[in-house]
């Protein structure tokens, strides 16, 4: 497969050696992803304070926090499952 990607490639013109000033794809690409980059970084920071939080707490807290996290997320599964 790769080999079939790099023959149409090669045929339109690329070659890797010559990169030079291209029309900005890059830069396009990168202001692109930015914002599903910054939601993953908040996503994972998130999940990482919360872990930080269950370590400080005892093992009933996290239960109870674990079941209101459940609890607030139940509308949201309802109305996603009417759509």
């Amino acid at each position: 497969m790769p080999l079939l990607l790099l023959r149409s490639t090669w045929s339109q013109g690329w070659r890797p050696w010559k990169l030079g000033r291209g029309s900005g794809a890059g830069r396009e690409l990168l202001a692109r992803m930015a914002p599903l980059f910054g939601s993953n970084l908040a996503s994972h920071g998130l999940a990482l304070l919360e872990r930080m939080v269950a370590s400080l707490l005892g093992e009933g807290a996290v239960t109870w926090l674990n079941l209101a996290r459940k609890l607030i997320n139940l509308p949201l599964v309802a109305l996603m499952s009417l759509n």
